[in-house]
């Protein structure tokens, strides 16, 4: 959820304002937005080729399969975006619970929270696109991963009610992700051939979305038997100490990507 869907509610309530057609303006806006470019610009027309014979899907999966297996440190890689997901999707699934329930927190609250990890994902894109080519892309990598759960156990010892606190682990959440992010894809996208690069991408894709509604189906239960905050320190030590073991334990910090 983002902060502007978030802070639809109060901003309803302040204007005494239907809250329905408040979320259709909120999606209608960046449609407009995103329609302005295509008024001046022009998109060029691609002729399909007619004879190339088409690849059934099974054997292009099993294609990928075979890049992720023998391209060196993909497998790797592959593990620890599935393990990161799995960690990650509890605590975002849960924040909205922590903060209203668990924070006796409103609406705004969550808002202003969220408003923090968006300011943290765009300083982390600046950063990361002031720089054209960055060396050491793995130890940034997991560096990032660490410090994303590191985030989440300041949100997780936030005091009661300090929700300035939680944003500032927001902030770093959304700062280490959008830091980390666009160096794990151009470690794909530069270890892996331009035409074998989608079969990567599906592959990364079914692998990270398949293990989305596992974290989100154990999220509750888990919370519930030990907790919200024990579950959110236990996954959040568990995050640190599972990039730093990628890092040190797994050949990926001796590839050259």
């Amino acid at each position: 959820m983002s902060v502007g869907f978030a802070s639809t509610k109060p901003v309803s309530k302040y204007f005494k304002l239907d809250l329905i057609p408040v979320i259709s303006l909120y999606f209608l806006f960046p449609f407009i937005i995103a329609l302005i470019p295509l008024l001046f610009i022009s998109i060029p027309l691609v002729e399909k080729e007619k004879d190339k014979e088409e690849i059934p899907f099974i054997q292009e999966f099993k294609e990928g399969f075979s890049l992720l297996k023998t391209t060196p440190g993909f497998l790797v890689l592959a593990i620890w975006s599935l393990i990161a997901n799995f960690l990650l999707v509890p605590f975002n699934i849960l924040l909205s619970f922590f903060v209203n329930v668990t924070h006796s927190g409103t609406e705004v609250s969550f808002a202003v929270i969220m408003a923090f990890m968006q300011a943290g994902s765009i300083t982390g894109a600046l950063i990361i696109s002031l720089k054209k080519v960055w060396k050491r892309k793995v130890l940034i990598l997991m560096a990032c991963g660490a410090g994303t759960n590191v985030g989440l156990l300041i949100a997780a010892f936030a005091p009661l009610g300090q929700f300035f606190v939680m944003g500032i682990g927001e902030f770093i959440i959304g700062f280490t992700l959008s830091a980390g992010l666009p160096i794990y894809f151009t470690i794909l996208q530069t270890a892996v051939s331009p035409d074998k690069q989608g079969r990567i991408f599906s592959i990364d894709a079914t692998f990270s979305f398949a293990i989305m509604p596992i974290g989100m189906i154990v999220a509750g239960p888990l919370a519930n038997f030990l907790g919200i905050i024990n579950f959110f320190v236990i996954l959040g030590i568990s995050g640190i100490i599972f990039n730093v073991l990628i890092y040190f334990f797994t050949n990926l910090r001796h590839l050259k990507y």
